[in-house]
């Protein structure tokens, strides 16, 4: 018979009690087992609530996870922040850093993300996995906080390493930046070509690259090659959002075309007006009768 109702009867009897801590503790064990998580994790708060004992690590552990699980990344973030100073054990100090690096990132705060992802890659024996997601939220938080440099050198690590999409994803961004910084040149000669020519590479990734490398076009005003990129989006049937992605482009460019055209000036034709009144005959009859 579980030990249960004999925590939580201490528990009401006695709330101010010398092993309340326990008794609230044991009792969230039990129903985590049970998997009645909703009380476990209000047991394991409690504990975590009354300052660091012999109970904290475990509920802090079990509780972030529960948040975690549940995508309640504002409630984990800080009790895998707290993990972190009070794990003893290495393998709960790591699932803190993973855990916070994570949250942060989902709650797009991404200088905690980068500080976290700082600390995840200062761990020993981290598997090949982890460090791979480690180094892509690095990458991806220095770009979202406009550190182009600094995320082209870990997007450009990711390529020569990753053996999945990851690395077109990467690809994608190196191009994504080279973009912002006006190198129209490369992502047209370079960048989406070795995107495309990635074997991990995948439909999604191709087409936006492409999609990217009409924008590259379109800002060199290469209409015409940028056109031709558009329409064999359209060809090839991709998803609906990248047909429409296209077309959307495609009647930008011919409003840009068509505006140019109206801004154009007139050509008029050169027009000679020979007047041939009356008087004018008359000095050519004159001219002739002297003659």
């Amino acid at each position: 018979m579980s030990a249960e109702p004999k925590w939580d009867a201490y528990a009401t009897k006695f709330p101010n009690g010398r092993y309340i801590t326990e008794a609230r503790f044991n009792s969230a064990e039990c129903a985590y087992s049970r998997n009645d998580f909703d009380k476990a994790l209000a047991g394991y708060l409690y504990v975590i609530e009354q300052g660091r004992n012999l109970y904290s690590e475990v509920s802090l552990s079990k509780a972030s996870y529960l948040y975690y699980k549940n995508k309640k990344y504002t409630e984990a973030l800080p009790l895998f922040l707290k993990l972190q100073d009070v794990a003893e054990t290495p393998a709960n100090k790591t699932a803190g850093r993973l855990g916070a690096m994570r949250s942060a990132f989902f709650l797009n705060d991404f200088e905690t993300a980068l500080t976290e992802t700082n600390k995840v890659m200062a761990t020993e024996k981290l598997s090949p996995q982890q460090t791979s997601e480690a180094r892509y939220i690095k990458a991806k938080s220095l770009y979202e906080t406009k550190r182009y440099d600094d995320a082209l050198l870990e997007f450009r690590q990711i390529t020569k390493n990753a053996k999945n999409a990851t690395g077109a994803e990467a690809y994608y961004h190196i191009a994504l930046i080279q973009y912002a910084k006006q190198d129209y040149k490369t992502i047209i000669n370079k960048t989406i070509n070795d995107l495309i020519g990635y074997p991990y590479s995948n439909d999604e990734w191709r087409n936006k690259g492409m999609l990217l490398l009409a924008d590259a076009y379109i800002a060199t005003s290469e209409l015409a090659e940028a056109k031709i990129i558009l329409a064999t989006i359209i060809e090839n049937k991709p998803k609906q959002e990248f047909i429409d992605q296209a077309n959307k482009k495609l009647q930008e460019i011919t409003e840009k075309e068509n505006a140019a055209k109206q801004a154009a000036p007139a050509v008029n034709e050169l027009r000679l007006d020979f007047n041939t009144n009356q008087r004018d005959s008359s000095l050519f009859n004159n001219s002739n009768d002297e003659q």
